[in-house]
C-alpha cells in the first residue's frame, strides 16, 4: 500500500547509481512519459551487498534485492466535463539474504561485534512478492469523485535458519553462557554429535486481495462560510497465511554443517490462517475561518479462521482442528486545527486505536484497543520553523504475539497485556542561519527530539519473550526514552554538504523497572554521518556519503538470540541524473 513513483508528465529518465563498502551496489532507474490519453512508467530498484558481518570460516553475509515496477494509465481528455482514468500497476520483488537470528554473547561482541558464529553458515532467507492493482478514478456530476481500487498481492518466503543446538533453545545460550558452554562451542564451530543442530525451514505463502472505493465531494452550506470535504469509504479484504514447515538436522564437523536427517514436509507446522474483513468509513473535513475540524469513523467486521492439519499429513486430507473468531469494532476519531495567525498553528486530535487478534486466537483473547490523544502547535516563519507535539496513548488491552523474531517459540499465539500507557513529546525545529537572498550560500540546521515513556498498569504472566511476567509499573521493552537528531549543512548553487548525528538512549529488552540488569538492555549510541553532493550540471549530480564516521560499535538489539550490532562505517558514492524533454 505504499505510494509508488508517479507517471511523469514528459518523457523522463531518472536514475541514481551508487557503490560502496562491502561491495555494495544500489541502483534505481525509471523511464516514463505521458501522452494525451495514455501514460506509462517502468522502474527497477536493485540493491546488493556482501554484508558487513564476518562469518567464522568465511562465507557471504549480505543480501540481494531486485524490484521491478510497471504502470500504465489510460485517461480521457483533461478538458472534458467528466474526467476518468484507469491505471494498471504490476510489481515483482525478489530477495535473497544470507541473514540469521543468531547473535553473540556479550564477551564475543566486545571482541568483534561483526562476528557471526559458524552455526549460522547455511541460514538464508528467500522471498518473492508479486503485486497486481487496477485503479479507476472518475469525476462525477455535482462535484463528486470516485476512486476504486482492486488489488492482489502474493508473497512467498522461506527463512531457513538455525533453531536449536543439542535440544537447547538458542535463547537459553545467551541467558546462561556458562551452563550452555558446550552448545556455544558447537555454535562457534566445534564438532557435535549427529543430528545436534536443527535448522527449520520457515516456509510460508501469503496472499491478500480486495476491492476498495472512496466517494468524495466538496460542498458549502448556503449563505455560510463553512465548507465540507466529505469522503465515504468501503473495502472488502481477504488474506491468508499458509504454513508448511519442517526441520532438518545437521552435524558440525571440522567447522562444516553436514545434513544428517532430512525432515518431512509439514512436520513442524502445517496450517492455514485466513481472514475476511469488511469495513466502512466516513470522514468530513470542515473548514470554518481559521478552524479546521475533521471527524471520522470506521466500522470493521473481521472473521478469522485457522485450520490445523496433522504434522504427518502434508497433503492436508483432514483437518485436526479448526478455530474461528470474529471481531466487530467501531473506530471513531477527530482532528482539530486552528490558525491563530498565518505563522502560528494549534492542532490536536483524539482517535481510537484498534488491532485485532490473529487467526487461531482463543475466544478469551481480546482485540487491542486504545484511545490516543495528540496536541501541539507549529510556528512557521521565514527563517525558522518549529513544531511541538505531546501525545498520550491509553491502552485498555495491549496485544503481543509469540514469534521467533521476539525470541519466543514461534507458535503465533497472541497474549493480552491488559492496561498500559505511553506518554511523550516530539519536538522538531529547522532554521536557516544565513539569508540566501543576501549571500550565495545558506546554512540550514535541523533538530528533532522524541521523549517516550511507556509502562504497564496491571500485572500478568505471558509467554511473550519481551514481556514474560509483568508487574504494575514495569516499563515497556524496546521503547527508547530519548531519541535526538541534529544536523547542520552548507549549501551553494553547485554543492552541498551536511553533517548530522542520531542519538538513541539505551532500551530495556525485557519489561521491568528500576535499574536494568546486565544483558537486559541495548546500548545507548550516537552515530555521526556526512553527506556531500555536487552539481555537474542541472541534470547530473555526484554524491558521496559516509554513515557512522567514527565506526561506533554498539548493541542495537538482543532479540531474537544474543547481542546484535548496529551498522559499522559505510561509504557510498555515485551519480544522480534526471534527463527529459523539458529538463
Amino acid at each position: 500500500n505504499f505510494i509508488s513513483t508517479e507517471i511523469p508528465e514528459d518523457l523522463t529518465l531518472d536514475s541514481t547509481l551508487s557503490f560502496g563498502s562491502d561491495v555494495a551496489r544500489k541502483g534505481r532507474i525509471n523511464l516514463g512519459a505521458s501522452h494525451q490519453n495514455f501514460g506509462w512508467l517502468i522502474e527497477t530498484y536493485q540493491l546488493n551487498t556482501n554484508g558487513f558481518k564476518e562469518l567464522d570460516g568465511g562465507g557471504d553475509t549480505g543480501f540481494s534485492i531486485n524490484d521491478y515496477l510497471a504502470k500504465f494509465r489510460f485517461n480521457t481528455s483533461k478538458n472534458g466535463p467528466n474526467y476518468q482514468q484507469l491505471e494498471f500497476k504490476f510489481g515483482r520483488t525478489n530477495q535473497d539474504s544470507d541473514e540469521t537470528y543468531l547473535g553473540l554473547t556479550d564477551d564475543d561482541f566486545s571482541a568483534n561485534p561483526n562476528r557471526r558464529y559458524r552455526a549460522s553458515q547455511i541460514d538464508n532467507f528467500k522471498s518473492t512478492h508479486e503485486q497486481y492493482q487496477v485503479r479507476h478514478f472518475a469525476t462525477l456530476p455535482k462535484g463528486l469523485d470516485l476512486t476504486t481500487t482492486i488489488y492482489r498481492n502474493n508473497f512467498a518466503r522461506n527463512w531457513y535458519k538455525l533453531q536449536s543446538i543439542s535440544g537447547t533453545k538458542l535463547s537459553n545460550l545467551f541467558k546462561d553462557p556458562t551452563t550452555y558452554s558446550n552448545q556455544l562451542d558447537i555454535a562457534r564451530g566445534g564438532d557435535s554429535a549427529v543430528d545436534a543442530l536443527k535448522v527449520r525451514a520457515n516456509n510460508r505463502e501469503y496472499y491478500s486481495q480486495g476491492i476498495q472505493s472512496v466517494l468524495g465531494f466538496d460542498y458549502q452550506e448556503n449563505d455560510s462560510a463553512i465548507t465540507h470535504g466529505v469522503e465515504f469509504g468501503f473495502r472488502y479484504h481477504q488474506d491468508e497465511e499458509d504454513r508448511l514447515q519442517h526441520e532438518d538436522k545437521f552435524q558440525m564437523a571440522s567447522g562444516n554443517m553436514n545434513l544428517t536427517t532430512r525432515g518431512n514436509t509439514g512436520s513442524q507446522s502445517n496450517r492455514i490462517s485466513d481472514a475476511d474483513a469488511l469495513s466502512f468509513s466516513v470522514q468530513d473535513e470542515i473548514q470554518w475561518g481559521r478552524w479546521s475540524i475533521t471527524p471520522g469513523m470506521r466500522y470493521e467486521n473481521i472473521d478469522l479462521t485457522r485450520t490445523d492439519y496433522s504434522k504427518i499429513d502434508p497433503g492436508r486430507a483432514t483437518p485436526t482442528k479448526v478455530k474461528t473468531n470474529s471481531v466487530k469494532v467501531l473506530v471513531p476519531g477527530v482532528g482539530i486545527n486552528m490558525d491563530i495567525t498565518p505563522e502560528l498553528r494549534l492542532f490536536g486530535g483524539i482517535h481510537k486505536g484498534f488491532s485485532p487478534p490473529g487467526p487461531g486466537s482463543t475466544e478469551d483473547t481480546l482485540a487491542e484497543e486504545s484511545i490516543n490523544y495528540e496536541f501541539g502547535f507549529g510556528l512557521n516563519q521565514k527563517f525558522f520553523r518549529t513544531q511541538i507535539t505531546t501525545f498520550y496513548n491509553d491502552y485498555s488491552n495491549l496485544l503481543g504475539v509469540d514469534s521467533l523474531a521476539s525470541g519466543g517459540t514461534g507458535t503465533g499465539d497472541f497474549y493480552n497485556g491488559g492496561k498500559a500507557r505511553i506518554v511523550g513529546l516530539e519536538l522538531s525545529t529547522s532554521a536557516d542561519l544565513v539569508d540566501r537572498n543576501e549571500y550565495d550560500f545558506s546554512v540550514p540546521i535541523q533538530l528533532s527530539y522524541t521523549l517516550s515513556d511507556g509502562k504497564f498498569l496491571n500485572s500478568f504472566a505471558s509467554k511473550f519473550g519481551p514481556w514474560g511476567g509483568v508487574l504494575i509499573g514495569d516499563k515497556f521493552p524496546y521503547l527508547s526514552p530519548h531519541q535526538l537528531y541534529v544536523g547542520i549543512g552548507v549549501e551553494t548553487a553547485k554543492w552541498s554538504t551536511r553533517l548530522n548525528t542520531h542519538y538513541v538512549s539505551a532500551m530495556r529488552t525485557k519489561a521491568g523497572q528500576g535499574s536494568i540488569l546486565k544483558g537486559s538492555a541495548t546500548d545507548s549510541y550516537a552515530v555521526l554521518n556526512l553527506s556531500n553532493e555536487y552539481s555537474v550540471s542541472p541534470l547530473v549530480r555526484l554524491f558521496f556519503d559516509v554513515q557512522n564516521i567514527t565506526n561506533n560499535r554498539y548493541i542495537v538489539a538482543r532479540r531474537p538470540y544474543g547481542a546484535r550490532p548496529g551498522m559499522p562505517r559505510l561509504l557510498m558514492g555515485g551519480i544522480k541524473f534526471n534527463l527529459g524533454l523539458n529538463r
